[in-house]
């Protein structure tokens, strides 16, 4: 059972996903703590058409438990895992290197 919580938060992504369509781009589900917290399997968003699940540890500093729940959402849902990386150590590209290499890649069958 979901949180009451996350009620805004689903009608905020609804709307925001249509006027995405509405104008024709392809979306990918922007991840952050709060989704995690309300719905740690993703699974409130499953009914969103994005294409990939995106995050970005700069912005938003994720715990190694709250990595591995986005990649098995990723994995669960079959898209792609997309993620902001820099300089700084905690959006390091070689930090997510396990990560990257256990989800789903463009192009695979």
């Amino acid at each position: 059972m979901l949180s009451m919580d996350v009620q805004p938060l689903l009608e905020l992504h609804q709307q925001l996903y249509k006027e995405a369509q509405d104008e024709g781009f392809e979306v990918a589900l922007y991840v952050n703590k709060e989704m995690l917290a309300t719905s740690p399997d993703l699974s409130a968003y499953w009914n969103f058409p994005f294409k990939a699940i995106k995050i970005h540890p700069d912005a938003v500093r994720f715990t190694e438990k709250e990595l591995e729940l986005v990649r098995l959402a990723a994995i669960d849902m079959f898209v792609p895992l997309m993620i902001h990386t820099g300089a700084d150590e905690c959006c390091n590209a070689g930090r997510f290197e396990s990560l990257i290499e256990s989800c789903y890649k463009v192009g695979e069958t």
